[in-house]
């Protein structure tokens, strides 16, 4: 019993190394670091968009089908595939700004960016299924809170760092050398990944792709849950990237304070994460939803309302960075949780994933639709609102804010708002 406490709590401790090291690549796409990346190698702001808008339509195209082969081919194996991609495409990322031919370097972007992406849908769709049975029911959401809050920490100090080296040098090689780090942590990851037993081992059942698709919608809550997600992702996941495109665009922040911005997102999320693990278990998720929805409306506001309070503009770009990292970790929390209790005892993987995959469905769709606003030129570059001047990635922020208020009653959808969960609420 002992042995197997043992075996339990350093498994657990290995995955939270893991992620540590592992997340920094997934951050870049989040925090803005590849939007300036990408724009340092002079590519047009709606182009940079799109790219980064594929990360998320491969990670969504590729997630489901990943994890079917996951329950029956192993959830480590199909892990350690997920690694070699990700490995391979950042590195590709990394070296594209070398290449003079633009074509060549767009297309090895856009090339990076698929492998990449198609490797983080192998890793992550067998990620939670595989530490289901590691780490306590009654921990969980502490237990994920602790694991997040660590990565965030590592991320916090290895962006601050970056932030300092852009400061400091400020050409692309400055970018070029941080991605280079990023995939020697990828590397570092795998080594602690390896290390992680698989307790419940996979098999062949006979069932088809589709047989197991048409059981797993049908498991009570699934599918509202997964329309819930998309659409709550749709308007907040470009969120980071449109706050960066309009203080580099618009505002003309120099790019080492907008990775600053971006760090003072991840100081609040690290504060989320501690402070929605606990709301978690002691709250339920319901309370958890229906406050983190109300304030990602709120924060989009503040964010664009910077104009009223010229003097205080950037304390207001500070202050709308830490409550947005912090809602977005509380959030992710409460969905972590609620898909795990979802859980269902078959094709776990499966099931997981196709949760999972509508957080990447939702930021794909999020990133073609600001993309298409910008090329397209639905929106005016230059406008007012209450005698504030605005641009046009202004005018998405605020749309999506408005947006998440009418979604309101798409709180219904969220199984723990309707119900009791299985921890309370």
């Amino acid at each position: 019993m002992d042995l197997q406490k043992h075996i339990i709590t350093r498994a657990m401790r290995n995955a939270i190394a893991a992620q540590c090291f592992g997340i920094q690549g997934v951050l870049v796409f989040r925090n803005s670091l590849m939007l300036l990346y990408l724009l340092a190698m002079q590519l047009a702001e709606a182009r940079v968009l799109t790219y980064i808008a594929i990360y998320g339509l491969v990670c969504w195209g590729l997630t489901v089908p990943a994890a079917f082969l996951s329950d029956r081919m192993g959830k480590k194996r199909i892990g350690n595939v997920g690694h070699f991609l990700s490995i391979s495409g950042f590195a590709v990322i990394t070296l594209a700004a070398f290449l003079e031919d633009n074509f060549i370097k767009e297309l090895s972007v856009v090339a990076g960016i698929v492998a990449f992406a198609g490797g983080q849908a192998f890793f992550q769709s067998s990620w939670f299924p595989l530490l289901r049975p590691i780490v306590p029911p009654e921990i969980r959401g502490r237990y994920f809170g602790k694991m997040r809050m660590a990565w965030q920490i590592v991320g916090l100090l290895f962006f601050a760092l970056a932030g300092w080296l852009l400061a400091l040098w400020g050409g692309i090689s400055a970018y070029q050398l941080i991605m280079a780090v990023i995939v020697v942590f990828m590397f570092i990851r795998f080594l602690f990944y390896r290390k992680i037993p698989e307790l419940e081992k996979s098999g062949k059942d006979g069932k088809t792709f589709f047989s197991v698709l048409k059981t797993v919608i049908r498991h009570e809550g699934y599918a509202p849950f997964g329309a819930y997600i998309f659409l709550i992702t749709v308007f907040t996941a470009y969120a980071p990237a449109l706050f960066a495109m309009v203080e580099k665009e618009y505002l003309k922040i120099n790019p080492a304070t907008v990775v600053w911005f971006a760090n003072m997102t991840m100081i609040g999320s690290v504060s989320g994460y501690l402070l929605g693990g606990m709301a978690v278990d002691r709250l339920g998720t319901k309370k958890v939803f229906m406050s983190c929805h109300f304030a990602f409306a709120l924060v989009l506001f503040l964010f664009v309302m910077r104009g009223f309070f010229p003097v205080m503009m950037m304390p207001l770009l500070w202050t709308s960075h830490f409550i947005f990292g912090l809602v977005l970790a509380s959030s992710s929390i409460a969905i972590t949780s609620e898909i795990i209790a979802l859980m269902p005892a078959e094709n776990q993987s499966f099931a997981t994933a196709l949760l999972t995959s509508m957080l990447d469905a939702g930021m794909a769709a999020s990133g073609f639709l600001c993309a298409f606003a910008v090329k397209l030129g639905f929106l005016k570059e230059n406008w007012t609102f209450f005698k504030m001047s605005m641009c046009n990635y202004d005018a998405l922020i605020l749309g999506f804010a408005v947006m998440i208020f009418i979604l309101v009653i798409t709180l219904g959808l969220v199984p723990s708002v309707i119900k009791k969960a299985e921890w309370g609420g």
